[in-house]
């Protein structure tokens, strides 16, 4: 069972008690969270933590008014998901789907 705890840095995910991911961010003003970082530990990856992970963070932003997150990286995204890592184009899109108006329900 995957478990979401808060951190000073962000969240991070524990599976059966050990450490299986996390997310780092920075807030900028009232308005603007920056997404630093996020990271599942390879064994746990495809298993829903890093989905978990970042719905975490998304319902913290609803909660508090955030009207913007952005990724350090989304600049990047693209030549990332060409380098053979498409996970980050799928935050990329998340992000600007979220700072449209449209939270992800599920």
């Amino acid at each position: 069972m995957i478990q979401i705890h808060r951190a000073p840095f962000g969240w991070h995910a524990t599976v059966g008690g050990k450490a299986a991911g996390v997310v780092r961010v920075a807030k900028q003003g009232d308005e603007i969270v920056l997404l630093g970082d996020i990271e599942v530990y390879p064994e746990y990856r495809k298993r829903g933590v890093g989905s978990q992970l970042l719905r975490a963070l998304l319902q913290h932003a609803q909660e508090n008014e955030v009207r913007e997150l952005c990724d350090y990286v989304m600049v990047s995204a693209a030549a990332n998901a060409i380098a053979g890592h498409p996970e980050r184009l799928d935050i990329w899109l998340l992000l600007r789907r979220f700072n449209a108006g449209g939270f992800p329900s599920s």
